[in-house]
């Protein structure tokens, strides 16, 4: 069974720093290791032959694939995660586990990058649960080193707030298995393209689709489960407000990795789902991402509207919502590339990469955006803490123009200001969720009217945090500083975010280019037939039909 050697050498060299840092906390020399290890996962994810024989592929009945959406992924995955590595070098912690640092952010990168090249539910899930511990670790470094500080040592304590996050780790990792013991019960396996081809055989390549009969509501009973499952990980259900108030002990570099990684996570791995497994159910896995995508699209618009009312927003409340609404916007595009390739007609994996580029697009747009946010966050901490509220950046353009300038180029670009990358991003996200038909196969098609509510909601939401945005812009620029106190952050950081904010300026001016490459991604597809898995659940899904 070929293994992806690009993500399980950073697990090595992740796990070995985790091994080793009891013994060199004081080593600056693993920032070089892990730079190493950056640039040979680079190599090595080119070096991989991508263009191998989908035929040899299938009958290698692989736990793993190559394909241009798994390369697309763990590209993605790891410019993240070496953003954040190069934003944090020289950063001094009480307790100087420079190791421990770059041991989980290793974990939390290899993690994502399995999750793309997952063909399995059961690999799925175990590389989400490297994610999940890798989160906790990062979490339980953070309330160490807190507990050290005499001005964060309340904060540091440990509460019922603080367990949050790890009881809805609990809850979603129960919720994941539970679904996938329900799918391999349905389908009698947990290969994706053996699921695929019980689910496309249950349903007909033509003709009328079957009806909710018992297996057809396993398999939604299962679809269901797996979505709130990952709905912790991509800020896509409403609990993920709690991760708000219980995120407070965890400076922004933290909290920045917990966020963006789990969010990458989940939407990768549901988009791998989408194009594998949801065959014979578009309309309801339809229904199922427009609920939960508009009651988050609600819920960043109540915090929003929370915080201009109140005039003096939390900023650790505030990125949370920021990505709240990037998990909206791009469950838009989840939605359209659902539609477009859960087409029964369309044989085992779709070859049209229309949606999936744009989805590919938007992700990378929100990864490089939320990456610059919070690294910029953490280089403006000050007197020891990071900064809380709003109104403690006040006049910072006097202060460091450089800073503010980028904080405003990156604020603008996620909440789809005009011309930067953001704004292509959402509004091709826009158009392809208009192009998404009610009623797949009609001649004439028309829009889906819960698709164009959504749309409107997370426009509402946008728009609502975009007023907040424009108070976050006359704090920056137009108000007097309150204390002449510069930021004490590293100058990583701030190289890091201007990077990112470079990024997004060039992309803004000629989004072509990128939208030209991540055009070729594509799902894999199999031109042969294998023969129909057996087993005594098999072909459940078929239990009625209507004629």
């Amino acid at each position: 069974m070929p293994i992806p050697s690009a993500p399980t050498m950073l697990l090595a060299v992740g796990g070995m720093a985790l091994l080793l840092s009891r013994w060199l906390p004081t080593s600056r020399w693993y920032e070089r290791v892990w730079l190493t290890a950056i640039l040979g996962a680079c190599w090595l994810i080119f070096a991989d032959d991508w263009n191998s024989d989908p035929q040899i592929l299938h009958r290698m009945t692989p736990g793993w694939i190559a394909d241009s959406l798994a390369q697309a992924g763990q590209c993605l995955a790891l410019i993240t995660g070496a953003l954040y590595g190069l934003g944090s070098l020289g950063i001094a912690s009480p307790r100087e586990r420079t190791a421990e640092r770059f041991g989980f952010l290793s974990l939390q990168i290899a993690g994502a990058m399995l999750v793309i090249c997952a063909n399995d539910l059961i690999s799925l899930a175990l590389s989400l649960e490297i994610v999940q511990f890798a989160s906790w670790g990062q979490q339980q470094r953070r309330r160490a080193e807190s507990w050290d500080e005499p001005q964060n040592r309340i904060l540091g304590q440990s509460g019922a707030a603080d367990e949050i996050p790890l009881w809805l780790g609990i809850v979603s990792t129960c919720c994941l298995w539970l679904g996938i013991a329900f799918c391999a019960c349905l389908t009698a396996s947990t290969q994706f393209d053996d699921i695929r081809r019980v689910l496309t055989d249950a349903y007909g390549l033509h003709g009328s689709r079957a009806t909710i009969g018992t297996g057809s509501k396993l398999g939604l009973l299962a679809i269901g489960l797996i979505v709130a499952g990952l709905g912790s990980r991509i800020g896509l259900v409403p609990w993920q407000v709690g991760l708000i108030e219980s995120s407070r002990h965890l400076d922004f570099w933290s909290a920045g990795c917990l966020q963006s990684i789990g969010q990458l996570s989940g939407i990768l791995a549901l988009t791998r789902l989408c194009g594998s497994v949801w065959v014979g159910y578009r309309d309801e896995v339809l229904l199922l991402l427009l609920v939960t995508a508009g009651m988050t699209s609600l819920v960043v618009a109540g915090l929003a509207c929370l915080d201009l009312r109140n005039g003096e927003g939390r900023l650790r409340r505030w990125t949370s919502s920021v990505v709240m609404l990037q998990g909206a916007w791009l469950t838009v595009g989840l939605i359209a590339v659902t539609a477009d390739l859960a087409s029964p007609e369309q044989q085992m994996f779709s070859t049209s990469s229309g949606p999936l580029g744009i989805l590919i697009f938007a992700l990378a747009a929100s990864q490089v955006a939320m990456t610059g946010l919070f690294l910029m966050l953490s280089y403006l901490a000050r007197d020891g803490r990071d900064v809380e509220f709003i109104d403690e950046l006040l006049g910072l353009v006097r202060l460091r123009p450089l800073a503010a300038i980028t904080l405003v180029v990156i604020l603008a670009s996620l909440v789809s200001q005009p011309p930067l990358w953001g704004f292509w991003a959402n509004w091709l996200l826009l158009m392809a969720g208009l192009n998404v038909p009610a009623v797949s196969g009609r001649e004439i098609p028309t829009s889906h009217a819960g698709l164009i509510a959504l749309l409107i909601a997370v426009m509402t939401a946008s728009l609502i945090m975009t007023l907040v945005v424009l108070r976050f812009v006359r704090v920056l620029l137009r108000e007097q500083p309150i204390s002449r106190t510069m930021p004490q952050g590293k100058r990583s950081a701030l190289w890091v975010s201007c990077f990112c904010a470079a990024a997004l300026v060039a992309v803004g001016f000629g989004p072509g280019v990128v939208v030209k490459v991540v055009s070729r991604v594509r799902f894999p597809e199999f031109r042969g037939t294998p023969e129909v898995p057996t087993g005594s659940s098999r072909g459940s899904a078929t239990a009625s039909r209507t004629r």
